[in-house]
C-alpha cells in the first residue's frame, strides 16, 4: 500500500479529493497499527491482513455493504429531491400494507427519475437520435419504465449517470417487484405474510437505487433559474433538487449552452456540463417559497394532419396529470423516432 503515485494510499486521497463517496476495504500484507491508521485516515472503511483474508474478507465486505445500503437510504439529503421524499414516506409509514405501498410508490419515482434522466443523456446533442420505444406509448405504465430501464442501460455510455445506476440494480429482483405491485394495485388488502414478504422483496431494491444515487461524485439534477453570458460561457443560478426541500437558489454555473428558465438538467463539476433532461421531466414553481411541482413523462400521443405531438405528464408525489404540445424539436424527435 504505497504512498507515492498509483499507491493504495495515494489512491484513497484523491478519491477523497473528488469527492467520491464509495467505501474502500483495503486488504494489505502489513498488519502493524501504523499502517492500519494511515489507511483509516486516507478513508478505508475498514483494513483487513493478507495473513486472515480467507476467513474475515467476505464477512468484512457484506458488512460494508450492508451498512453502504441502510446508510444511502436514511441519508436523503444527498437524495435526489423525488428519490428522497418517496423514501421519506417510505420509512415514516408504520403500518404494513400503507409501508408496502408507499415502497411501491417510492420504487417507482425512482424509476421515472433515472429514466427520465437517462433520456436527456441519451437524446442530447445528437441529432440522429431516436427516442426508445417504451416512452412512445400512449401511457407509461410500470412495466413500459422497466423495459425503458433495459433499453437505457444497453446504450448508455459507461460513464453516464443513469447507465451506472441502472447497471446497479437487480433487474430481476426489479421484475419480481413490479409483478408484486401489479397485485397490490389490483386487489384491496392482502394476507400479512404476503405483504411482508413483499416488504422485504422492495426493500434491497429501494437500497440499491439510493446506494447508486448517492455514490456518483460530480452529477447534480438541478433547476436552471437565471442566466447572464459572460465571455463566451452563461453563467446560471441554478436550484440544487436534492434532499426534501424546499428547493432552493443554492447554485451559481457556467456553460456553453443556455439553459431554459426553469428547465431542468445533469450538470456535472469539473467539466461545466449541462445536459437538458426536459421534455423528459419537467419543473413548475409552487405558490410558496421553495415549491416546486417536478413532473415526468407519462406518455406520448403521436400529432396528426399537422398538428404536433402532446406529452402527458406525472407529477413526483402528490398532482394531477396533465399534457402540452410538443415545442418544434420534440415533435420532431418524436416524428422520428416513429418512423423508423
Amino acid at each position: 500500500m504505497p504512498p507515492d503515485t498509483w499507491g493504495g494510499l495515494w489512491l484513497l486521497r484523491r478519491m477523497q479529493e473528488e469527492g467520491h463517496r464509495v467505501p474502500v476495504v483495503v486488504l494489505s500484507g502489513e498488519g502493524s497499527l501504523d499502517q492500519a491508521m494511515d489507511a483509516t485516515n486516507a478513508g478505508a472503511a475498514k483494513y483487513v491482513t493478507k495473513a486472515i483474508a480467507a476467513e474475515k474478507l467476505a464477512a468484512v465486505v457484506e458488512e460494508v455493504l450492508a451498512d453502504l445500503r441502510q446508510r444511502s437510504r436514511s441519508d436523503l439529503q444527498h437524495l435526489p429531491l423525488p428519490v428522497a421524499l418517496g423514501l421519506q414516506r417510505y420509512e415514516s409509514e408504520t403500518v404494513a400494507n400503507l409501508r408496502l405501498r408507499a415502497g411501491h410508490a417510492a420504487m417507482e419515482d425512482a424509476l421515472r427519475f433515472i429514466g427520465a434522466v437517462g433520456l436527456g443523456e441519451l437524446l442530447s446533442g445528437d441529432p440522429e437520435a431516436r427516442v426508445p420505444r417504451p416512452v412512445l406509448a400512449p401511457h407509461m405504465m410500470l412495466g413500459k419504465w422497466v423495459d425503458l430501464l433495459k433499453a437505457l442501460g444497453t446504450r448508455l455510455t459507461q460513464d453516464s449517470y443513469a447507465g451506472q445506476v441502472i447497471r446497479s440494480l437487480d433487474l430481476d429482483a426489479l421484475a419480481v417487484v413490479k409483478a408484486g405491485r401489479n397485485v397490490v394495485s389490483h386487489r384491496s388488502e392482502r394476507p400479512n405474510d404476503e405483504v411482508a414478504r413483499m416488504i422485504d422483496e422492495v426493500d434491497p431494491l429501494l437500497e440499491q437505487f439510493a446506494a447508486a444515487l448517492r455514490h456518483i461524485p460530480g452529477r447534480t439534477v438541478m433547476i436552471a433559474d437565471t442566466l447572464r453570458l459572460n465571455s463566451k460561457r452563461y453563467v446560471v443560478a441554478a436550484f440544487r433538487m436534492t434532499g426534501t426541500g424546499p428547493v432552493l437558489p443554492s447554485a451559481k454555473l457556467t456553460s456553453s449552452i443556455s439553459p431554459k428558465e426553469h428547465s431542468v438538467g445533469l450538470y456535472r463539476t469539473g467539466v461545466d456540463s449541462w445536459i437538458p433532461i426536459g421534455p423528459w421531466m419537467t419543473a413548475r414553481p409552487g405558490k410558496g417559497r421553495g415549491e416546486w411541482q417536478v413532473s415526468v413523462i407519462d406518455g406520448v400521443t403521436q400529432g396528426s394532419r399537422g398538428r404536433p405531438a402532446k406529452l402527458a405528464y406525472q407529477p413526483f408525489g402528490e398532482g394531477d396529470k396533465w399534457e402540452t404540445e410538443a415545442d418544434e424539436d420534440t415533435d420532431q424527435l418524436i416524428r422520428r423516432s416513429t418512423a423508423r
